[in-house]
C-alpha cells in the first residue's frame, strides 16, 4: 500500500509534542524500519497510522486520508493492517488459538471468531498464522501460561500465593514428599549399616552375592525397578498387602535408593581395625553392645553422609511416583509434572523453589547437627 505523510504533528493535550512536521512517502513493497530512543514517537506514529490518534497535517494510506475519513470508511482499512502493540492485550484465560481468532472479527463476525463457532476455513487460517510465526504447537495453551517475555507484569508472587493457599493439594504434595523422602532415608540407613556389616565383617558364605544384589537397583532403569514392585507385590497370596498404598512407595524409594548407604557403610568398615570389636568381646560385650558401642559411632559420619544422599533424591524422584504412587496421593515431583501437563508451569516452577528450598535447609540444618555432634574418623 502507498504511504504519503506531510506535515504529520501530534500534541498531547498536556502539551507535550509528539510529532512535529513529519514528512516522509513509503511506495508500495518497500520495507521501513524506524529507529529512536524511549519517548520520541515511535508508538505514537504507529497510532497516526491506524487511526487510533487524531492528528493535524495529511496522512493518506492506500489512497485514504486518514485525518478526514469518518469510522465507517477506516474500519476496512484497519482490516488490511497488522499493528503489534507494546502490550499485547491478550486474554490470559483464553487459548493462543482463540486470541487469534478474536483477528477475524472484523471481517467475519463475532460468530466466526469464537473457537466453538469458527469455521473450518477460520481455524485453518488462524492455525497457518501461527505456523508462521512458530507457535501452532502452542495452540491449545492459555495465554496466560506464556511468559511473553520478561517484563514487570511477570515479576509476580501470585503462582507463590496460590501454591500456599493449597491450589491443587500442593501443601499436602510437599508434607508427603518431605515425610517419604525422611522415612526412605531412615529404612536405607539401617538396612545399608546392616549389609555392609554383613559384606564386609562377616563371613557368611553368599555374602559376595549380596553385595551384588544389593548394587543391583543401580544397574537397572528406576522404571523397571518399579515395575517388578508392582508384579512382586499385586499378588493375592500376600499376608499384607501393601500395593496402591504409601508403604508401596516407601518401599520404591528404599529399593532404587539402598545401594548408597551400603556403598557408604562398606568403605566405613572397611578403614576399622577389626580389633576394636575383637577387644570389645574380649571384654565380655555381646554383638550388639559391640556395634551400638563401638561400630556404630565411628560409622555414623559416613552414614548420615548417605542418609543425607537419599534423602535429597528421594524429595524428587519422580519415575517411581509417578508409577508406584496410589490414587490420590501426589508428591512434590508428581505435582510439578501435573502442573505442567496441565497448562500451569509458573505454579509447577514456584513448588520447585519451595522444595529446593526446604531440602537444602534441612540438609544444612543436618549438616551442622552432624558435625557438631558426631565424631568424624579420619
Amino acid at each position: 500500500m502507498q504511504l504519503s505523510i506531510d506535515n504529520l504533528t501530534k500534541v498531547y493535550p498536556d502539551g507535550t509534542r509528539a510529532l512535529d512536521g513529519l514528512s516522509f512517502d513509503v511506495s508500495p513493497g518497500e520495507g521501513v524500519v524506524i529507529l529512536g530512543h524511549n519517548g520520541c514517537g515511535k508508538s505514537t506514529l504507529m497510532k497516526c497510522l491506524t487511526g487510533l490518534e487524531p492528528t493535524s497535517g495529511r496522512l493518506s494510506l492506500a489512497g485514504l486520508d486518514l485525518t478526514s475519513a469518518s469510522r465507517r470508511e477506516l474500519r476496512p482499512l484497519r482490516q488490511r493492517i497488522g499493528c503489534v502493540f507494546q502490550k499485547f492485550n491478550m486474554v490470559g484465560n483464553l487459548s493462543v488459538l482463540q486470541n487469534v481468532l478474536f483477528g477475524l472479527m472484523g471481517r467475519r463476525g463475532i460468530l466466526a471468531s469464537h473457537a466453538l463457532t469458527a469455521s473450518r476455513q477460520s481455524r485453518q487460517e488462524a492455525m497457518e498464522a501461527l505456523e508462521r510465526v512458530g507457535l501452532a504447537h502452542l495452540a491449545a495453551r492459555r495465554t496466560g501460561t506464556l511468559s511473553g517475555g520478561l517484563t514487570p507484569e511477570n515479576l509476580s508472587l501470585r503462582h507463590f500465593e496460590a501454591l500456599f493457599a493449597n491450589r491443587g493439594g500442593a501443601l499436602q504434595a510437599l508434607s508427603t514428599s518431605l515425610g517419604l523422602a525422611i522415612g526412605a532415608a531412615l529404612l536405607t540407613g539401617v538396612l545399608g549399616a546392616l549389609v555392609g556389616y554383613l559384606v564386609v565383617r562377616a563371613r557368611l558364605r553368599g555374602r559376595g552375592l549380596l553385595d551384588l544384589l544389593s548394587l543391583l537397583p543401580n544397574t537397572m532403569p528406576g522404571i523397571v525397578v518399579a515395575v517388578g514392585l508392582i508384579l512382586a507385590w499385586n499378588q493375592a497370596w500376600w499376608p499384607i498387602q501393601i500395593y496402591n498404598t504409601g508403604a508401596m512407595l516407601l518401599l520404591a524409594y528404599a529399593c532404587l535408593l539402598l545401594p548408597y548407604p551400603v556403598r557408604y557403610a562398606s568403605a566405613a568398615f572397611r578403614q576399622m581395625g577389626e580389633s576394636l570389636e575383637a577387644a570389645a568381646r574380649v571384654c565380655g560385650a555381646g554383638f550388639f553392645t559391640a556395634f551400638r558401642r563401638i561400630l556404630l559411632p565411628a560409622l555414623a559420619p559416613s552414614l548420615i553422609v548417605s542418609m543425607l544422599l537419599v534423602f535429597a533424591i528421594a524429595s524428587r524422584e519422580l519415575v517411581a511416583s509417578l508409577m508406584v504412587a496410589p490414587a490420590g496421593m501426589r508428591t512434590v515431583s508428581t505435582f510439578v509434572f501435573g502442573q505442567f501437563e496441565q497448562g500451569s508451569p509458573g505454579v509447577g516452577m514456584a513448588m520447585s523453589a519451595v522444595a529446593i528450598f526446604t531440602t537444602t535447609a534441612l540438609l544444612v540444618a543436618l549438616t551442622v547437627f552432624s558435625r557438631r555432634r558426631l565424631p568424624i574418623t579420619g
